[in-house]
């Protein structure tokens, strides 16, 4: 889901081609105390980012041998420019790969450095749909979101992008745990073409705390289905969930000079790794459709998988009763919220 779902459409591309970073690994702390397991390898992040960043250097490798290999079938007057260009490629992908590798490492520092293994029995989660509710700042009642982004923060800024958020009645059960299926459907202004197709899966906790327990998300181009980059499932290849919203957020915002708290709402290493930090109960929201919602919970949304880290964050509000009212991304596009049914 692009924005109720914290932006989890993560993709990593070393020129064109895809690098999976899928290690077998996983990282960071317990996210709640209630449901944390005892574990006492404090250097688990840290080590998981190093294994992530050698992965991330093979992939460039392997990339760059299979281009040489072409590169030997070229014309001789061609060969030069190609294996020049090859290594240009190698040398800004490891660039990447030690960026994510110094993002990583600020997670950890966040986080703590312990191993990421959240306690998700189903015992713990609430079971019929009908009972499942969300919390005030992410209700999960049936409801179709429609939101709006805009090109830039200006009074007159284009639409460029409509995204149809849809809350259904429907169920999946994943380890056990009895999830809110969500839709959410991207459609790039003015020609209406669907961009982004994602079915996101939510669950409900004894506590009011609110988890992600995956997506399938697929990216089309003119009509065609081209990937899936950010899919995940909780459990397949050893991802693991996340919090996407506490029941009461107010407990863990910035105080004495410490930020906010930090914490996971999704991990699967190389592919799903959002970050969450928490700002404030108390931001102003006015909205162009004339609605104007106070006391709003805002949060900074990022992942170590972006150019960046936290330094590419989106702002995100959210209003008591409503859920995400607006997200403003660090290229100036603004998305609101324009209408529930």
């Amino acid at each position: 889901m692009k924005d109720l779902r914290n932006s989890g459409k993560r993709e990593f591309f070393m020129n064109g081609i895809k690098i999976a970073v899928l290690v077998l690994l996983v990282t960071g702390v317990n996210l709640v105390s209630f449901s944390a397991r005892a574990d006492d390898r404090e250097d688990a992040c840290s080590e998981t980012s190093k294994y992530a960043k050698t992965a991330c250097y093979n992939a460039a490798k392997e990339v760059y041998n299979l281009t040489l290999g072409k590169c030997e079938n070229l014309p001789e007057d061609q060969q030069n420019d190609c294996e020049t260009n090859a290594r240009e490629e190698r040398d800004a992908s490891n660039k990447i790969c030690n960026d994510q590798f110094a993002a990583r490492q600020q997670v950890c520092v966040a986080l703590g450095g312990g191993p990421y293994n959240p306690d998700t029995n189903p015992a713990n989660f609430v079971k019929y749909r009908d009972q499942i509710i969300g919390n005030t700042y992410y209700p999960l009642k049936p409801a179709t979101y429609t939101y709006f982004t805009y090109e830039s923060v200006g009074k007159n800024a284009a639409k460029i992008e409509q995204d149809v958020v849809k809350i259904t009645r429907s169920t999946r059960e994943i380890q056990g745990v009895t999830c809110v299926v969500v839709s959410d459907i991207v459609t790039a202004l003015p020609k209406n073409e669907v961009t982004e197709n994602t079915t996101d899966w939510y669950a409900q906790d004894n506590e009011g705390n609110v988890w992600y327990f995956g997506e399938i998300a697929q990216q089309f181009e003119d009509g065609i289905l081209v990937a899936i980059d950010g899919s995940w499932t909780t459990g397949v290849d050893m991802a693991q969930p996340g919090i996407i919203m506490y029941a009461h957020p107010e407990n863990y915002v910035a105080k004495g000079g410490k930020p906010g708290k930090t914490y996971r709402t999704e991990f699967l290493l190389g592919e799903a790794e959002d970050i969450v930090q928490i700002v404030d109960v108390t931001s102003t929201v006015k909205l162009r459709n004339g609605k104007t919602y106070t006391n709003c919970l805002h949060t900074l949304d990022y992942s170590p998988l972006d150019p960046g880290g936290i330094a590419s964050a989106e702002n995100k509000y959210y209003a008591k009763g409503v859920g995400l009212v607006k997200v403003e991304a660090i290229d100036g596009t603004v998305e609101e919220l324009d209408s529930i049914k």
